[in-house]
């Protein structure tokens, strides 16, 4: 009995945290990605003087404004319920690979595997193409995965993402002053679960106009378990440093806390930039009242501040601008406005959905809090960054309006569960009010996207559902195919910073990287790169695959006859992606390829362009094949399988066969003939970069 008393008093005793610790490990979760980014990244003398000047200035504003006497309690058995709670929450959301993974997890996936296999920069020789991303939050894993493996580096990822929410929640405790276990418990659930009520909106869609409310405006904001099961690297590290900020209020650190979030997330870091730019004049005003205008700006310009601009600013303003979803290189992408189209012919019809959109995403907030934040600049500025931020579009997504309201999204929670938990909060009629509100937003947001999840982990039985049908980078190119927009640049050679910036790599780690890229291929069974290519048959290698506009099959809709000429058709070979109404399979056909045909002379990427296709789905008793528009069935999925130095293109228990006597392409069994034989040139391997 005393042992379980003694262990009981042991779990029950009151930790002293210092908060100089605890904002110290906040700034470092996000600093040292940084500074293995720069040092692994740049060239020697870049990447030390970078990383020196993030420190010194980090070190600056840790010495001048903490000491180890401030600090707040917490029980060590509340500490645990804390970890348990990050740790299963984490676990469900799919990172690791321990159980069902979301869609985007494929991409993710990817990004990681290439993080961790290639050499730093990453840029892929089979292609000439360069991985160009926000995947701060994945340079610590890939860099434990480069000394232990891929496997190591998912398990890694885990806890690395569980440190950052239980860091952000401490955050919150000592923000909040909460040291009931209750109020823990409840301050849990509500940032796991935190919503706008969409499901409300929906509703209210439904009733009125007998439809889904998503097609007809285009703007959603992302719940907090949404945010983590979709998107965790762009959400973690900027609700760390809004946890900090809300903690600190200085503008002697506005540019530090900001920019750390820049490598990990460019869009939330958007919304911080108008949070902290808003913040830091509503403090110029107040300085100018009180007549310390000089007293500002020496606080605007500290080390700290001008330490994060002159290196993470510098650095990433030039990495990120070799994106090609950013800059639309490629004819797509780019900044845009997000507005419906038929706002422009239905304008009475559009800005009554709109006021629906504005009134439960940001009235019924707004209402609620008004009184205890009426002289709060981040309560206006939450409020109308949610109005406008969804109108602007960068890339060919909606991941603008979703990601830069992250930061408004926060502060909105932050300021809801401050008013039911603090003990300044809203009085007890407001406090029910809020909490109310609060139960509409996890029911109808959060919680179904756990919901989700959780019947499909059930469904499984707690065996992992991995999305990897990326698998790597290494072997696409951006050849009409929009899945890697986000991901990749085509003309690193041309860009300041894989010319000026980047580490320079020699043949022999050049040649590692092309060993890695045939190591990936074999792993998933696949032969070819992304590629433009020119096929020619073995038994006449001067005769290449050809199609042309006019060539018709009767009774095949859209369909174009294929034959052999001397010039022939640029084939563009393409892996199969996984398609969105795929997103619940685990296992995919991804050693499957398109092949996509371009006219002769044609190097721009064509969306959409003809593809070869098995007609009507089933090879017919005259095995004829042809080209037809792009669609989402198997007829278009082929095998290419090496056979010494040629290739054979395999659909089902088929191949592309010449026959040699009636001098025609068809589909025949396979029996390994001569005639089923592919020699394969590259054309180019890479177009965009031409």
């Amino acid at each position: 009995m005393n042992y379980v008393f003694n262990l009981g008093s042991f779990f029950d005793r009151n930790l002293k945290i210092s908060s100089r610790f605890l904002i110290f490990c906040a700034y470092f979760y996000m600093i040292c990605p940084i500074v293995i980014f720069f040092l692994g990244y740049l060239r020697l003398p870049f990447g030390i003087l970078f990383s020196a000047l993030l420190v010194f200035g980090f070190g600056y504003h840790m010495r001048k404004n903490y000491s180890q006497k401030e600090c707040f309690e917490v029980k060590l058995s509340h500490l645990i319920l804390i970890a348990l709670l990050v740790l299963f929450w984490i676990f469900m959301s799919g990172i690791g690979g321990f159980t069902f993974q979301r869609w985007d997890h494929h991409f993710r996936n990817a990004v990681l595997r290439d993080l961790v296999e290639f050499s730093w920069p990453v840029v892929y020789p089979e292609t000439g193409n360069s991985l160009v991303y926000y995947f701060g939050h994945w340079i610590l894993p890939a860099f434990f995965g480069k000394f232990f493996g891929y496997a190591i580096a998912t398990s890694v990822l885990y806890v690395w993402s569980s440190l950052g929410i239980f860091i952000t929640i401490l955050l919150l405790l000592k923000l909040f002053e909460i040291k009931s276990v209750y109020k823990i418990l409840a301050l849990c659930l509500m940032f796991f679960f935190f919503s706008f009520p969409s499901a409300l909106q929906g509703l209210v869609k439904d009733i009125f106009a007998g439809t889904r409310y998503q097609d007809f405006l285009p703007y959603s904001f992302t719940s907090h378990t949404g945010g983590i099961d979709w998107a965790y690297n762009q959400f973690i590290a900027p609700l760390v440093a809004l946890s900090i900020f809300l903690n600190e209020k200085k503008t002697s650190s506005l540019a530090l806390t900001g920019l750390c979030v820049l490598p990990f997330a460019p869009f939330p870091f958007v919304g911080i930039f108008l949070l902290f730019v808003c913040y830091a004049l509503a403090e110029f005003v107040k300085s100018a009242k009180s007549k310390k205008t000089l007293a500002f700006f020496k606080e605007v310009c500290s080390v700290p501040n001008l330490s994060a601009i002159f290196s993470i600013l510098i650095v990433f303003a030039f990495f990120y601008a070799c994106n090609t979803a950013s800059n639309g290189s490629d004819g797509r992408g780019g900044l845009s406005l997000n507005i419906p189209e038929f706002a422009f012919n239905a304008k009475k019809r559009f800005l009554f959905w709109l006021f629906i959109f504005y009134f439960f995403n940001i009235g019924i907030f707004g209402i609620l809090t008004f009184k205890e934040n009426k002289k709060n600049p981040l309560f206006y500025v939450s409020i109308v960054s949610l109005m406008f931020l969804p109108f602007i579009q960068i890339g060919t997504s909606q991941d603008f309006c979703w990601r830069s309201t992250i930061s408004a999204n926060f502060v909105i929670f932050s300021l809801l569960a401050h008013a039911v938990l603090s003990k300044n909060g809203a009085s007890t009629f407001r406090k029910y009010a809020i909490s109310c509100f609060f139960g509409l937003c996890l029911v109808s947001g959060g919680t179904w996207d756990f919901m989700f999840t959780t019947r499909y982990v059930l469904r499984n039985h707690f065996k992992p559902f991995l999305a990897d049908s990326i698998y790597t980078f290494s072997d696409k190119i951006l050849d009409g195919n929009w899945h890697y927009l986000n991901f990749i640049d085509t003309k690193p050679n041309q860009q300041f910073f894989f010319t000026v910036l980047a580490k320079k790599k020699n043949e022999r780690t050049i040649q590692k990287d092309i060993e890695k890229t045939k190591k990936l291929q074999k792993e998933r069974n696949v032969s070819l790169a992304e590629g433009r290519y020119l096929f020619s048959p073995k038994m006449n290698e001067n005769l290449f695959l050809s199609t042309a506009e006019n060539s018709k099959i009767p009774g095949y809709d859209g369909g174009k006859d294929l034959f052999l000429s001397e010039h022939g058709s640029q084939i563009s070979v393409q892996f199969r992606v996984c398609d969105w109404d795929e997103r619940d399979k685990e296992f995919l056909d991804t050693d499957k390829y398109h092949l996509a045909f371009y006219p002769e002379n044609q190097i721009t990427p064509q969306w959409g362009a003809s593809r070869l296709d098995i007609p009507w789905g089933k090879v017919q008793e005259n095995g004829g094949i042809g080209v037809c528009p792009p669609n989402n069935s198997d007829a278009q999925k082929f095998k290419i399988v090496r056979e010494g130095d040629f290739f054979k293109i395999l659909w089902n228990d088929y191949a592309l066969t010449f026959d040699e006597e009636k001098n025609e392409i068809c589909m025949k069994i396979d029996e390994n003939h001569d005639s089923q034989l592919w020699k394969v040139q590259k054309f180019s391997v890479n177009p965009m970069a031409e």
